[in-house]
């Protein structure tokens, strides 16, 4: 986002998908070091994923 910023590129929708990245990124950790997952969490997961494809889709 700094770079973004830098470059006078900043956007809002830009930055709600790099927050809901970020929240995939620290829930699929905790799915990953987790022995109690559960059906929310992996839906949630999916759903926070849409966010990642969307970005790297541009």
């Amino acid at each position: 986002m700094a770079v973004l910023e830098e470059h006078n590129l900043k956007h809002c929708k830009v930055e709600s998908y790099m927050q809901k990245l970020g929240e995939y990124f620290e829930l699929e950790t905790q799915l990953l070091a987790s022995y109690h997952v559960n059906h929310g969490m992996i839906k949630k997961a999916a759903k926070l994923r849409y966010y990642d494809c969307s970005l790297v889709k541009g």
